[in-house]
């Protein structure tokens, strides 16, 4: 079997109508960062709620200066309740006894006041981003 092929001129051509063809969104491009000036406009510049979870605040401390919407959450609070950018509850509640920074972690993720902080803070569905201390 042999197939013919016919070469079509542009007269022979019959506009046909254009399909809507489905187009699929750019996913939305990772910006780049290029030294500090442009690492310090992109946290300046920050909406999402950033959260510290430790025992204490000391291994971040500063950095609520230059990332907007950071906030500390720890047990041990060394500030008098002084310091803006940082909570900790004020009710204790029942638990074992602390044997590592995991367990303090876990307590304060757990403790009512944390979640009910978290929650007045979120940003429509997103609760934010945290890091936990292992430190």
């Amino acid at each position: 079997m042999t197939i013919k092929k016919t070469i079509k001129t542009k007269q022979d051509i019959k506009p046909v109508a254009k399909k809507a063809i489905p187009v699929k969104k750019a996913s939305k491009k990772k910006e780049v960062l290029n030294g500090i000036p442009d690492i310090r406009r992109y946290f300046y510049k920050n909406e999402t709620p950033l959260y510290f979870i430790s025992a204490t605040n000391f291994n971040m401390l500063g950095a609520d200066e230059w990332i907007k919407g950071f906030k500390f959450i720890c047990h041990i609070e060394c500030f008098d309740g002084q310091h803006p950018n940082v909570f900790s509850p004020q009710e204790e509640i029942p638990h074992d006894e602390f044997t590592s920074i995991e367990d303090i972690n876990n307590y304060l993720l757990q403790h009512p006041e944390v979640q009910a902080y978290l929650n007045h803070r979120k940003k429509g569905r997103s609760a934010g981003k945290y890091h936990v201390s292992n430190v």
